[in-house]
């Protein structure tokens, strides 16, 4: 299931942020919504709290019988005008108006969608669990798959990045970590023989100096400055990390 937001007026302001939407969603019966009055759009964008605006007071609410490809909606990503929704059942595309689903019959490399990112030539980038990631120019209608025997680390794609050099990085929970520079169409992968402290990744996030950091799944957190690998767990930080799972990341 998937919550659309259309933003109305802010008081005082004249203005209209039309061009901005949230999109919250439900997975596996989690439900992502707004607690203890909603904020304004300027305040929303600026990663500030509530606001003496006017409160949000328009929701719509998406569903299968509405376009919607399936109801475990597990990655969004934005581009212009159309926000692309990865589900369980393929990928959903929606303009605010009309739907369109993609499937394996399509070109997709599997209908689970574990990650979506927007590349730095405006190519959608769909990560699969099992399937590998596979590469979509909308304009072209062209699908290029990229497996593990094609460079990516791994086939079960969990997060995807770009870097700081226009370059996509994947998080694959079954192989590590692989880098992609598209222009030069050349991969490099990262594992534990690299200094990685696990092969399972579930997040990536880079930091403005360029600093990749890295959730994995039972290896705690680590971060990577293109040279070096520092980890730290719940045992050598003394249990200042809670935990060795690292399910999602936030530079602030």
């Amino acid at each position: 299931m998937c919550i659309y937001y259309e933003p109305c007026e802010l008081k005082g302001t004249g203005r209209v942020k039309s061009m901005l939407r949230i999109v919250l969603y439900i997975m596996l019966g989690g439900l992502s919504f707004c607690l203890g009055g909603c904020a304004s759009m300027d305040a929303l964008l600026s990663g500030g709290g509530r606001s003496a605006a006017t409160p949000i007071s328009t929701w719509t609410s998406y569903t299968t019988a509405d376009g919607l490809a399936e109801r475990h909606v597990s990655a969004i990503a934005i581009a212009d005008d159309v926000v692309w929704l990865g589900t369980w059942g393929g990928l959903s595309r929606f303009d605010g108006e009309n739907w369109i689903t993609y499937t394996a019959v399509d070109g997709l490399a599997n209908n689970k969608i574990s990650s979506l990112a927007i590349g730095p030539y405006g190519a959608l980038w769909v990560g699969t669990d099992g399937g590998g990631v596979t590469r979509f120019e909308e304009e072209t209608q062209t699908w290029t798959t990229y497996q593990k025997n094609d460079g990516l680390a791994g086939n079960r794609v969990w997060d995807i990045v770009l870097g700081p050099e226009n370059e996509l990085w994947f998080g694959c929970l079954d192989g590590g970590i692989s880098r992609y520079h598209p222009k030069e169409d050349y991969w490099i992968t990262y594992t534990g023989k690299d200094g990685m402290p696990s092969g399972a990744v579930w997040s990536l996030a880079f930091a403005p100096d360029g600093t990749l950091w890295v959730g994995t799944n039972g290896g705690g957190l680590a971060k990577f400055d293109g040279t070096e690998w520092v980890s730290y767990t719940q045992q050598s930080t003394q249990g200042g990390l809670r935990s060795d799972h690292i399910y999602a990341l936030a530079v602030t």
